[in-house]
């Protein structure tokens, strides 16, 4: 379509015929058209620049209620710096645009700018605000549903580190003036261990804090999955289940936020757990290495597996195949991994397993590139 057709498409006054060629039909423009008008009426905002007359060449109804109290009607101006790219940032747009989206007063507003030509660029906007609200309670369902397995970890990980300090200090209570004081340092030593093993399961907790604002830092993986693996250990060996980490690559560090990444790998091996129900000798493997310049976390099971269809409807809000599961989880994973440049990969074979891959960024100015490699 060349700018002079895309002038057509939005005429002025869709009711005067006009001696050209309609650019959708390719018809003689026959004066009432069709098209202009579900354009104007559709239920979904449509706003036109014409970045060479540097003016709104159309904005339907939807969009002008969408924009309302945000923006004067066809404000150039105001509405190009709001929805369009910085051309000194993005001198060569592709097409499209990357979606984006505001947040102002009461309202909440996706949209998409498309790049029809140098000259034009369309610009489609919906509201969100009713998406958004559903993710917050889907978040909210989905840790409820998890918490229960962190808390039975808690419960069976925090008394140890508690009887051990409450051992070693009833010792030094007794015998202070008795032992040397190698012995006495030693005895702190060991309880100022178990005091930060206390903290790190408490911080766990946060984990279930809202996501919104992920703070993503290095991180050394191979000590989070460690210690991920003890939280959970106890849950998985009472439903007879073996897990167990496996590290090909030494300094194993990615760029994530822990907590995110806490409630990402808690949901895939919850999810792997139930596919484990009545297999025998059920076995979660969860292996780490480098691949080019991504660190991947894999998580394997030898559960039930899944077809190509149940994969296709995978991340799909509240679809599900567990009779009290809400088809959340790995929704919710998947977009707390985009907000820190990870992706999660699915590959599984009805009755042989599924593997879930974890890529994640190493360092805070890689950019964030697809995985697996086409």
């Amino acid at each position: 379509m060349d700018e002079t057709e895309i002038s057509i498409l939005c005429c002025k006054d869709p009711t005067e015929a006009c001696d050209r060629t309609c650019p959708i039909s390719y018809t003689p423009c026959p004066g009432i058209c069709v098209f202009a008008e579900v354009l104007r009426s559709s239920a979904l905002g449509i706003i036109i620049f014409d970045k060479q007359q540097q003016e709104v060449m159309f904005q339907n109804e939807y969009a002008l209620n969408l924009m309302d109290g945000i923006v004067p009607p066809h404000d150039f101006s105001a509405l190009k710096q709001l929805l369009l790219p910085d051309p000194s940032e993005n001198p060569t747009p592709t097409y499209p645009y990357s979606p984006g989206a505001i947040r102002i007063k009461d309202k909440a507003l996706g949209f998409t700018a498309y790049r029809a030509s140098e000259r034009f660029t369309w610009v489609l906007l919906r509201d969100v605000r009713k998406k958004i609200r559903l993710e917050s309670i889907a978040e909210a369902v989905e840790s409820m549903n998890n918490i229960g397995y962190i808390f039975s970890g808690i419960r069976h990980e925090i008394g140890n580190p508690i009887n051990t300090i409450k051992l070693t200090l009833s010792v030094l209570i007794k015998k202070l003036h008795e032992l040397p004081s190698e012995r006495v340092l030693s005895y702190l030593e060991q309880s100022l261990s178990e005091v930060e093993r206390v903290e790190y399961l408490l911080r766990a907790l946060k984990s279930f804090n809202s996501l919104e604002e992920l703070k993503p830092q290095d991180a050394d993986i191979q000590l989070f999955i460690t210690r991920f693996i003890e939280l959970v250990r106890s849950d998985m060996e009472n439903n007879g289940i073996s897990i167990n980490y496996s590290c090909a690559d030494q300094q194993l560090h990615a760029f994530v936020d822990t907590r995110a990444l806490h409630q990402v790998l808690l949901n895939v091996v919850t999810n792997a757990a139930d596919a484990l129900k009545e297999r025998l000798e059920p076995t979660i493997h969860i292996d780490s290495h480098i691949f080019e310049d991504r660190l991947l976390i894999k998580v394997t099971d030898n559960g039930c597996g899944m077809s190509e269809e149940q994969q296709e409807l995978l991340f799909k809000p509240f679809v599900t195949n567990k009779e009290d599961g809400t088809g959340l989880g790995l929704v919710i994973s998947r977009k707390a991994l985009a907000k820190m440049g990870g992706i999660i990969y699915v590959e599984s074979r009805e009755g042989c397993g599924t593997t879930i891959t974890i890529s994640l960024p190493r360092t805070s100015n890689e950019e964030h590139q697809i995985w697996p490699p086409t």
